[in-house]
């Protein structure tokens, strides 16, 4: 799943990278139907996850306002994002759409660490617990 999230998000700068749009490229016209299209199958993968994780961490009464609360947070960031972008230049486009695109790289790594660090840990318990 993580790389399927990842090739997802990283599509989306990458085309900035390659094709930013502008008046050249009437704005990416049609195909920017295929960037809304990858946003929407990342974000699907990633609430999705989110949830299950949230369960894992948060008892049952605490897990749907702790999701919630994410959820709040990341389309605050998602709408001051959008509102914002307008504001930068042609370089600190380029700039931000590098940052997301390493950031979008570090996706499947931190989740194999992540996993790692889940495994000695339910490993460190099932051994106390038998103690």
């Amino acid at each position: 799943m993580g790389t399927y999230k990842q090739s997802s998000f990283a599509a989306i700068p990458a085309s900035i990278l390659v094709a930013t749009p502008d008046e050249r490229n009437e704005y990416w016209g049609w195909s920017l139907i295929l960037l809304y299209v990858l946003q929407g199958m990342a974000r699907a993968v990633y609430e999705s996850t989110n949830k299950a994780v949230f369960a894992d961490f948060f008892p049952e009464d605490q897990s749907s306002p702790a999701f919630a609360n994410c959820m709040m947070q990341s389309s605050t960031a998602f709408f001051v994002s959008f509102m914002l972008q307008n504001t930068l230049t042609t370089e600190q486009k380029g700039t931000l759409a590098w940052t997301v695109l390493a950031l979008a790289a570090l996706i499947f790594p931190g989740y194999l660490a992540a996993s790692r660090l889940r495994g000695r840990a339910s490993t460190g318990l099932s051994q106390s617990l038998l103690s």
